[in-house]
């Protein structure tokens, strides 16, 4: 994972990490294409029931695997990314769809984003997976977008979950973002603590941790960690 390697590279720089990482995945992808839709397309048209026993666990894991490795080639593969959305029988491979769209970015995803809405909106836990898939889209559009969610009528600043499923995500799971070079996402987390520390203090804490690796960072972005 981009984390991983972030406390391995000196300074520290996720999103040169995640650049590199996306070239083989796309390599991959590259070689690996026919094979990937054939698994896809078998995928999509089994209707065995959903059960949680390891084999088929690892056939959803292989899924997902499969619709990342696809959505590393941009928005080429997006329609097919957006059909497994739509397809999608559990809710483990709604996500997994989801968060390969989110990494494309663009109308298909912003569709999936929407219909998502309308068929959880009453269901708190399964919002919360829906507002992090958001915060953790691997770019700055993810910055506007956590001002944005931080506003949305279902966001509680005195739900710890619900504040967690935002800027606990952006700040933990998207360090592309949250790194970056502009400095905006650490102001948005910074924000964010300041009006959660009056509200929660331990949770307040817990955000602030996403600062602790600031020392393995570039100097200008140090300069912006203290700013």
């Amino acid at each position: 994972g981009v984390g991983e390697l972030f406390l391995e590279m000196t300074p520290g720089n996720p999103a040169a990490i995640y650049q590199a990482k996306a070239m083989v995945r796309r390599a991959l992808a590259d070689a690996l294409d026919t094979e990937i839709h054939t698994f896809v397309r078998k995928s999509l048209a089994d209707t065995t029931p959903f059960t949680p026993d390891a084999a088929s666990a690892g056939r959803r894991a292989f899924f997902a695997g499969c619709l990342d490795l696809l959505s590393s080639k941009g928005s080429v593969n997006s329609i097919t990314l957006l059909g497994c959305f739509n397809r999608s029988r559990n809710m483990t491979d709604t996500m997994m769809a989801l968060r390969a769209l989110a990494n494309v970015g663009g109308e298909d995803f912003e569709i999936a984003v929407r219909a998502f809405e309308r068929k959880w909106s009453k269901s708190p836990l399964v919002m919360d997976k829906w507002f992090s898939v958001q915060a953790t889209q691997p770019s700055d559009d993810a910055i506007p977008r956590v001002q944005k969610l931080l506003k949305h009528p279902d966001f509680d600043w005195k739900n710890p979950n619900r504040v967690r499923s935002v800027a606990g995500a952006f700040a933990m799971g998207n360090l592309v973002a949250f790194h970056s070079e502009t400095g905006k996402g650490y102001k948005v987390l910074a924000d964010v603590i300041r009006k959660v520390d009056p509200l929660n203090g331990a949770l307040a804490a817990r955000l602030l941790i996403a600062f602790e690796q600031w020392r393995r960072l570039d100097d200008d972005r140090q300069a912006l960690v203290r700013k």
